[in-house]
């Protein structure tokens, strides 16, 4: 049997609940700029968004292909609850199941920006995993006890760009 190689290799996960603040804002989020900026971390096995069919889902999902994203739909919860959908649950899932058969992966970039993750990076990184925190602005105060300073990036001054009239 061969050595295994100790070679970086990251898995980039996107919260696309996190589109929501700079659009508000007049901004897109470019995802090719984030995959480059990924890449600058460590070489991207994949890259995977989780969000909702909304709007402008379109739009979202040539982006996403064009820029090589796996894309996974969740759910909303349910009619009552519009503004409410599955995103975060099935992405922290995904984390707790499929992460720990990725013995390969040495790396996790994550774009999120509540706290909602805080608890996934706590396990990722009890795996052995460097994380990552890609945000917009302000995240959660909570991710300055799990990562180092320069492990938390504002996508602001790399991936923004004006919305499309």
């Amino acid at each position: 049997m061969g050595k295994i190689s100790q070679q970086r290799r990251s898995l980039l996960l996107c919260d696309g609940g996190m589109r929501v603040e700079p659009f508000k804002e007049g901004y897109l989020i470019n995802l090719s700029r984030i995959r480059e900026r990924a890449r600058e971390i460590a070489p991207i096995t994949a890259s995977f968004m989780f969000d909702y069919q909304d709007g402008v889902y379109e739009y979202r999902i040539k982006n996403l292909y064009d820029s090589n994203f796996f894309y996974v739909t969740c759910p909303r919860l349910s009619e009552a609850e519009k503004n409410k959908d599955k995103t975060d649950w099935i992405l922290s899932k995904f984390i707790y199941t499929v992460v720990p058969m990725m013995h390969d992966i040495t790396d996790i970039v994550l774009m999120a920006n509540d706290s909602d993750f805080v608890p996934v990076v706590s396990f990722m990184k009890d795996l052995g995993k460097k994380v990552t925190l890609f945000c917009y602005k302000n995240p959660a105060a909570l991710y300055n006890s799990f990562l180092e300073k320069e492990d938390i990036i504002d996508i602001s001054a790399f991936a923004l760009i004006g919305k499309p009239e």
